[in-house]
């Protein structure tokens, strides 16, 4: 899922993936399966320690494979009126975060 925010796609295979394991495991525990394996609260507290973190390399992996010029170009001069007051505030906020994360503008040349 780090990889999703700029290949939208990944979000449907998870979906499809994920429904269908639960259906397969679904099947197995009630047509061949005996016992279902033992498990703990100890699982629920892993993954929610995990997710924390995971939603955190999400945000820092989409921010930078949106800011790539070669994935995501973007011509100023053609922008549509009702919307050039963000320009600015985009520019700024793309200033910030290469700062922050120590970038240049030309990390992908």
């Amino acid at each position: 899922m780090l990889y999703s925010l700029s290949m939208p796609f990944l979000y449907l295979a998870g979906f499809l993936i994920f429904t269908s394991m639960f259906w397969v495991d679904k099947i197995l525990f009630m047509r061949y399966w005996r016992t279902p394996p033992k498990y703990t609260t100890e699982i629920v507290k892993r993954t929610f320690f995990l997710l924390e973190y995971a939603i955190i390399l999400h945000l820092i992996f989409g921010l930078y494979m949106i800011s790539n010029p070669k994935i995501f170009s973007f011509n100023s001069e053609h922008v549509d009126g009702s919307i050039s007051w963000a320009l600015p505030l985009t520019e700024a906020l793309g200033r910030w975060a290469n700062a922050w994360f120590g970038l240049s503008e030309d990390r992908f040349n």
